[in-house]
């Protein structure tokens, strides 16, 4: 006996649902609370908790949520990245978007100090 197309249609739209909601909780799985510990635990137990790359903290200088100058003071941010670099632009969280200019400045420096060209983009090819 053949089904009809209506039935199989649903059959379909069933099978699509399930899926998006397996996908859904999949990604959501990272942020429980588990997951958070287990990814702390491998990287502590790794017993190096420094950053050896160069490291670039642009800290506004009126942000509602927090001092972030004096944040990185109390957390000791120098002593687990020794190549760190701040800088401060007027303005409060979205420093990017609020001051672009002096935001702007502050990373082509870094970039210029550290990797020694033009943040130019340039052809790979």
């Amino acid at each position: 006996m053949r089904r009809s197309r209506l039935f199989r249609f649903y059959r379909l739209r069933r099978r699509i649902i399930s899926l998006r909601n397996l996908a859904t909780r999949a990604s959501k799985t990272f942020y429980t609370t588990g997951n958070r510990h287990g990814t702390w635990k491998f990287a502590n137990e790794q017993g190096n908790h420094t950053l050896p790359q160069p490291v670039l903290a642009i800290y506004p200088t009126h942000d509602p949520v927090a001092d972030w100058v004096k944040a990185a003071e109390l957390l000791q941010s120098e002593s687990f990245l020794p190549r760190l670099t701040t800088a401060t632009v007027e303005g409060s969280h979205w420093i990017q978007m609020e001051n672009p200019g002096p935001f702007n400045a502050a990373l082509k420096n870094w970039l210029e100090a550290n990797f020694g060209r033009s943040s130019r983009a340039e052809d790979e090819l």
